[in-house]
This record gives C-alpha cells, structure tokens and sequence, in this order.
C-alpha cells in the first residue's frame, strides 16, 4: 500500500484557492475541505498519494501530523497550538512574520515564497493559460532530492486567484516529490 503525503493548509477556510489551485494541477476535484489524488507517472512506474486538507485551526494541522504545512496568507493569527515534534515543511509567504513565528522553534524547516526577490519560489511571468514558476534558490523535497534553481511552466492563468496561492500550490506539491518536469506535464 502507498504510504500517502499529507499537504495540511492553514489559514482562512474562506476562499480555498490555494487547494482548488492544487486540485487544478492534479486535475482532480476537491471535496470540501479534503483532495485525495493518487498520481500515477507511467513514464518511471512511480505511484504517489496526497491528501491535501484545509483548516483554520492550528490543532487539526497538528492531529493530522501533515508533511508539508502551507500557511495561507491571512491576517494575524493566534497559535493556540505548539506544532514542537512535527517532522514537516513549512511553506510560507516570504513576509508572513505570523507563520514565521508559528513555527520558530519547533525544528519545522521552512521554504518561502511569494513575489519577492527575497523568496526560494516566486512567479516568473503570467499568461491567460500558463504561469512561470521560479525556484530562485536549490530547495530539498521529503525524499531528500534537490530541485534546482529553474523555471516551471504549469497550466494556470490569473483565473485561478492569487499569484501567492499558485506559487505556494506549486512549492507544495514539489516539496511533496512531484519533479518539475512532472508538474509541467500533470
């Protein structure tokens, strides 16, 4: 049985772009708060499944014991919750000082993005179909692969929201063992 990869995002449970821009991806739809997708790569024999959920609560990021945690951009938030003993990645806007301080001290590795030169991931160029993403500097996905500094087109316009939500989705998914060249052609 496939060991399944767990994308927790926390943040507003409002708009959901960020998992309907994953779900765009993966072309798969989402279900509420919960995507279960299982990809299959038939070019390398490789099966992989994500479950990917959304909440706005700290406490269900920490019960579902996720591999990635994407932070949403949202206004400030209250930690009620130590995450302190979970073996994740973070993913988190480059300015997000609230998600910065979330996770600071608890061992959680951290890759930033957003629209800064300051950012490992940022957006490139936008077009109606397509958007560029930037891997500014190496990152290390949970399979301990190295993605270089590189640009990946992958199938999303402006329609889809925020240019933050499509980056992050993209950080996440190839933090998560997704090869650029597979999420280019998912």
């Amino acid at each position: 049985m496939i060991q399944p990869i767990k994308i927790g995002i926390y943040g507003s449970d409002k708009g959901h772009g960020t998992a309907k821009i994953m779900s765009t991806l993966l072309k798969q739809k989402a279900i509420g708060h919960i995507l279960i997708s299982v990809l299959r790569y038939e070019q390398i024999g490789n099966e992989m499944q994500l479950i990917i959920f959304q909440t706005s609560r700290l406490a269900d990021i920490f019960a579902m014991r996720p591999d990635i945690i994407l932070f949403e951009h949202t206004q400030a938030r209250h930690c009620d919750t130590d995450l302190s003993g979970l073996d994740a990645i973070a993913v988190l806007e480059t300015d997000d000082t609230d998600a910065a301080n979330i996770i600071a001290d608890t061992g959680i590795s951290a890759v930033t993005c957003g629209l800064s030169q300051k950012s490992s991931v940022t957006v490139s160029s936008i077009t109606d179909t397509e958007t560029v993403i930037s891997v500014q500097r190496s990152i290390i996905d949970l399979f301990g692969n190295v993605i270089e500094p590189q640009e990946i087109k992958v199938a999303i316009g402006p329609e889809c929201g925020h240019e933050y939500e499509a980056v992050s989705a993209a950080t996440a998914l190839l933090l998560s063992g997704i090869t650029p060249q597979a999420l280019e052609n998912v």
